[in-house]
């Protein structure tokens, strides 16, 4: 992918395998506020959306209700309690090396995520990532989070980079339909939380199975001939 400046990365489940992890401490929340436990195979769908939506569905309730507020404080809790600790070891492998490679190829990088900016942070700085990346976009920083356009197109003018010079790297339709709103390339990542086949339904530009290949297709003058042409 020669010509390319700035990389923005999708964070759960593309850089940092949480899912499982939120998922868990989901449920938790819901039982502390509700007493209901849920299946987390009803949850693990929903990861990736921004989370007063999220729970606003767990818990059959609207965005604004007490009982979803009350969840979403519960599950703020879990997460920086649980799981926030454990985010180096929760990096998917090759994660933390690829990452430092590309900072020191020159390349600007952005995470652009569903979470809202301070929990962002809080699991990039836990992890060991945080001092790589010079912009950070969560779900309040913008009017529309992902899918819409807006977070990538934030993202990219803190960086003052050009969407032509741009990729976003991510696990999900969200990441891929939000690259082709803003317009800029896609590389869709297949370890995460959409499959090989889904994925290829979604077009990226391309589609990798690990974080090596996400390295060396950004690398600069790569022919990118670890990932594939969707």
């Amino acid at each position: 992918m020669n010509g390319v400046e700035a990389v923005l990365f999708d964070l759960d489940g593309t850089l940092i395998n949480t899912p499982p992890a939120i998922a868990v401490a989901l449920q938790a929340a819901v039982v502390d506020t509700t007493g209901e436990e849920l299946d987390l195979a009803s949850i693990v769908p929903l990861i990736g959306r921004p989370l007063p939506a999220l729970c606003a569905r767990l818990v059959n309730r609207d965005e604004d209700d007490p009982v979803t507020i009350a969840v979403i404080a519960a599950y703020q809790d879990h997460y920086r309690r649980d799981i926030v600790p454990n985010a180096e070891n929760l990096l998917f492998p090759d994660v933390a090396v690829g990452i430092a490679a590309l900072a020191a190829d020159g390349k600007q990088l952005a995470v652009v995520t569903s979470k809202n900016h301070h929990a962002a942070e809080l699991i990039l700085d836990s992890a060991g990532l945080l001092p790589f990346f010079e912009v950070i976009v969560g779900a309040d920083d913008v009017r529309t989070p992902k899918p819409a356009a807006d977070a990538g197109r934030h993202a990219l003018q803190l960086l003052c980079a050009k969407p032509a010079s741009a990729v976003m790297v991510g696990d999900t339709a969200d990441d891929i339909h939000m690259a082709d709103a803003v317009p800029m390339q896609s590389i869709g990542v297949t370890y995460g939380a959409t499959s090989a086949a889904a994925m290829a339904a979604l077009q990226p530009t391309f589609i990798v199975n690990d974080f090596p290949a996400v390295a060396s297709a950004l690398a600069t003058d790569s022919t990118a001939k670890d990932a594939v042409h969707s």
